[in-house]
């Protein structure tokens, strides 16, 4: 899978987050993108998995040479961020059967099964979320963003809320499939960002 962004520029009203912005990634050396806080690396991540539109460029996915839609990628495309919202009156089991039945994906209940024994939830996957901690909350939003075996899968911050024991169990099973899928970060955590080859920093394309 590889990516390629063209100048791509992010404004919001007069206020200018990042312009001029081209790079070239591909799978399996995962991409790394840094700054500060404020400095656009969520916006950034939004923009490249199409959940919001650049101010202008381009954002253009491919696979042996055979462009892929953003639209038709969207339904394998992965996205774990500490503001994405799951559901608290609903389990954390019954958060991830809801994400699939949204997507219409086909995906047996066993799946499910494996991953929350994986990230050490099983005994907590029938109560209501509204009581785990916030780093099992964290560990539901990799299930929901690993159940499809994505192609392309983004994280923001991804262990900002997780112990040392959540850090290796996620990374652990990321980098067991690191050659089947393309993998962007955006972090300033060094424990994060020991896994990327690549490097983008914000702060090179501001105004």
């Amino acid at each position: 899978m590889e990516l390629k962004a063209e100048q791509l520029k992010k404004q919001f009203g007069n206020r200018i987050v990042f312009q001029g912005l081209s790079f070239e990634t591909s799978s399996p050396v995962p991409l790394a993108i840094t700054g500060a806080n404020g400095s656009g690396k969520s916006t950034l991540l939004k923009v490249l998995a199409g959940l919001e539109r650049a101010t202008s460029g381009i954002v253009r996915y491919s696979e042996k040479g055979k462009d892929i839609p953003i639209d038709q990628l969207r339904l394998t495309l992965g996205f774990v961020a500490p503001y994405l919202n799951l559901y608290g009156n609903l389990s954390g089991y019954e958060n991830i059967l809801f994400s699939i039945q949204a997507k219409n994906l086909n995906i047996q209940n066993s799946a499910v099964d494996e991953l929350f024994e994986y990230f050490q939830l099983r005994l907590a996957k029938h109560q209501l979320l509204k009581t785990y901690s916030s780093g099992m909350i964290q560990r539901v939003r990799f299930i929901q963003a690993l159940i499809a075996n994505p192609q392309v899968l983004f994280l923001d911050e991804p262990t900002t809320t997780l112990d040392t024991a959540g850090k290796s169990l996620f990374w652990n099973y990321v980098l067991s499939a690191q050659q089947l899928r393309l993998l962007i970060i955006a972090s300033n955590d060094e424990d994060d960002l020991k896994h990327c080859k690549h490097r983008i920093c914000m702060e090179s394309f501001k105004k």
